[in-house]
């Protein structure tokens, strides 16, 4: 049977595909599914406080590892307040999660409530990279446009939730990048299987050379002192030394040849 969290992320990515650009400019979808939100106050500064508030514990969340926890706490930051900041955020964590659907969904919608200018082109940026990992087209959404007599969302939509703009934080959550292709990271990992293979191979060497000297002082010592104490101790060195030896260089031919192989197919 199929996992009920598997639904809703495929539920997410038909809405997101088959949904017409410009659909999110007003109100931005309710992901991630089941969200549960208290009201938000009604007045002004109580408002904002509250806003902000959410915010603070949807990044520590974040900060924990508690992308399920965060991801409830920024789906109801922008139901009370959709702005490009807020659902850019939840946009993050829910990619973070796996829910490349809704991901998909959300930063749609902080493309389009976002204004003119760098907001928007990383709002852009960002839809796009999870579009790809989708294997979907990343074309630009259509700008959408407002009613007549309505106001205009983006422009609203740009005011931060807080105190005032010279005091709002600007930048956006930060999570770590995006990892990169899986055939540059294949690729990176035969080059360093490789060059430890050669590493391995140059130190077997030089140990092994350190075990012929040892070897070759425990003949003169036998030879001039017979079977003494010292002479036993550079046997057993010898011997450990060129026991090292073989063992480094079979690890480094093991490891340039997988080295090889990564680097080949």
């Amino acid at each position: 049977m199929v996992p009920a969290r598997a639904w809703r992320i495929a539920a997410n990515l038909l809405l997101a595909v088959a949904l017409p650009a410009g659909a999110h400019a007003q109100v931005c979808p309710r992901v991630p599914s089941g969200l549960r939100c208290a009201p938000l106050p009604k007045e002004g500064w109580v408002r904002r406080e509250a806003l902000q508030a959410l915010d603070a514990e949807g990044r520590r969340r974040v900060g924990r590892g508690d992308y399920p926890g965060a991801a409830q706490v920024f789906g109801c930051l922008v139901e009370g307040d959709p702005t490009p900041e807020s659902a850019g955020n939840l946009a993050v964590v829910l990619r973070e999660q796996g829910d490349l659907g809704g991901a998909l969904l959300v930063a749609r919608c902080a493309e389009e409530l976002a204004p003119p200018g760098p907001t928007r082109d990383r709002a852009r940026a960002r839809r796009e990279e999870i579009a790809h990992r989708l294997g979907l087209p990343a074309t630009p959404p259509a700008v959408a446009v407002a009613p007549e007599g309505q106001a205009d969302l983006a422009a609203v939509a740009a005011v931060p939730a807080g105190p005032p703009p010279a005091s709002a934080p600007a930048s956006m959550l930060s999570l770590p990048a995006p990892p990169p292709p899986p055939a540059r990271v294949y690729r990176r990992s035969g080059y360093v299987a490789l060059g430890l293979g050669v590493a391995a191979l140059i130190g077997g060497g030089i140990v092994y050379a350190l075990a012929r000297h040892r070897a070759r002082q425990f003949d003169d010592e036998q030879q001039t002192s017979g079977y003494s104490d010292r002479a036993r101790s550079l046997r057993a060195q010898a011997q450990r030394l060129e026991t090292a030896s073989w063992i480094t260089v079979g690890a480094g031919v093991t490891a340039a040849a997988v080295g090889g192989v990564m680097l080949t197919f």
